[in-house]
């Protein structure tokens, strides 16, 4: 029978709906990920660039710092899922923790930034009975109420990664750490991780590092420094050129001077200990043999490499929306492209703290929610603070054009300050910012005649 788009109707039968049948596409290969295209960026040689890449680089570091001091001191609260005194006491464990494990949210993040330059940060959580004061490592805790809660939630660093363990359909069940000092391998299972991932790509568990769209601009620019730093160690002067008898290019009793010849030649540098000792050949009719000259280039250099490195870190920092970092140093820009750029730099690092407070609501909290036997229909969630402080400028030019297109201000009486002058400019947050945005209008008062009202009651006096 077919529908009646004439569509031949789902065989799937019931019993099997909902099993899974397809494959996310992810290239693996004995646990290991073998997605990308460059050679340069897969298995340990991949840990490798990208660590090269954020310790040695300046512009990457800047790029990473500047993440890292706007993520830091985000605040983290705790939004109850209800007014019932279980949804409060369940919001209550979970504000707690955030002051009870054995680190600060702050150092959590700070080993979060593994996320960001490698493509992925797992991290193990290690829990704990809340009893109180206690001296054994790792024991201790402010509360004493015999409830489960984190003791720390540990970096598994990315370049501890050994490989992974998919199930039939690609989904991630384990993490298996390199063997190291005499231990064997360690496999953590997948309900003991939290996996922190900067961007989804079939499913792969390690997610895409921020840095693999700057690696192509990265790569040419780490090559044009390294010839510029040539150039200026040989004083830009050119190159060194000996000049040697042509036996010398014969196999033979010659090979070891040729090998020396081409020694001075690399060697050569123009710093305190500069000099060349050649001993003094000359042929039958008393031309040299033996010679040191540098070749130099006519005219200057057709290339200018500072603006081209220049052009290549640009082009690095913008993969980020961190390009706003160089705004000032070539003396261009406006105020209001320097504001424009910032913004979308923070909305950038906004959806990276979105991603944090989207696994610990969906990975932590329901697991310290089932460990304590708590049952509540909707769950307490983890909510950041905001990555920009409010330009009090703009906040009293926007309050200003408010109160000119007709909004009533400071009406109040918990309008929650017109629910935060409607979410600062989301527009209109609920109902009451609808009734703040248009009031009843008031009765409008009658102006009375004392003499007309007087007139009235002796006329009703007669009556």
């Amino acid at each position: 029978m077919a529908t009646k788009n004439g569509a031949k109707p789902n065989r799937v039968s019931k019993a099997k709906a909902g099993e899974e049948y397809g494959w996310t596409g992810l290239e693996t290969f004995g646990g290991h990920v073998e997605e990308d295209i460059l050679w340069q960026l897969r298995g340990v040689q991949r840990q490798r660039t990208y660590q090269e890449m954020s310790e040695n680089d300046a512009i990457v570091g800047a790029m990473l710092y500047a993440i890292e001091i706007l993520i830091r001191p985000l605040s983290w609260t705790v939004e109850p899922g209800g007014e019932s005194p279980e949804d409060l006491k369940a919001a209550e464990l979970l504000e707690t923790t955030l002051t009870d494990m054995s680190h600060t949210m702050a150092d959590f993040l700070s080993e979060w930034m593994a996320t960001p330059v490698y493509g992925f940060a797992p991290f193990e959580i290690c829990w704990k009975t809340r009893n109180g004061p206690n001296r054994e490592p790792g024991k201790a805790s402010r509360y004493s109420d015999g409830m489960i809660g984190v003791r720390k939630l540990a970096i598994r660093h990315p370049t501890t990664r050994d490989r992974w363990v998919f199930d039939e359909s690609g989904g991630v069940q384990a993490f298996i750490q390199f063997a190291q000092a005499g231990r064997a391998s360690i496999e953590i299972p997948i309900e003991k991780l939290l996996l922190f991932r900067c961007g989804m790509r079939k499913g792969n568990p390690e997610g895409q590092s921020l840095l693999r769209r700057s690696y192509v601009a990265w790569y040419r620019r780490k090559r044009i420094e390294t010839i510029e730093a040539i150039g200026i160690e040989r004083d830009l002067a050119g190159l060194p050129c000996i000049y040697h008898p042509v036996e010398w290019l014969a196999e033979g009793r010659y090979a070891t001077l040729l090998t020396n010849a081409k020694n001075v030649v690399r060697n050569i540098k123009n710093d305190e200990q500069a000099g060349v000792t050649l001993p003094s050949i000359f042929d039958a009719n008393g031309n040299q043999l033996l010679k040191l000259e540098l070749l130099s280039t006519a005219g200057s250099r057709n290339f200018d490499t500072d603006k081209v490195i220049q052009r290549l870190s640009r082009e690095m920092l913008m993969t980020a929306l961190a390009d706003v970092i160089v705004l000032g140093h070539e003396k261009v820009g406006s105020y209001a492209l320097a504001s424009s750029k910032t913004n979308l730099f923070a909305s950038g690092i906004g959806a990276m703290a979105d991603d944090i407070e989207s696994v610990l609501n969906r990975h932590l909290v329901p697991r310290m929610l089932a460990l304590n036997g708590m049952r509540v229909d909707t769950p307490p969630q983890y909510r950041h603070g905001d990555i920009e402080q409010i330009d009090l400028n703009e906040l009293a030019d926007y309050i200003q054009k408010l109160s000119m297109a007709g909004f009533p201000l400071f009406p109040t009486e918990s309008g929650e300050l017109e629910r935060e002058l409607l979410r600062y400019a989301n527009l209109p947050p609920d109902e009451l910012g609808m009734r703040l945005a248009d009031p009843e209008p008031d009765e409008p008062e009658v102006e009375t005649d004392p003499e007309a009202e007087a007139m009235a009651e002796e006329m009703e006096g007669d009556a």
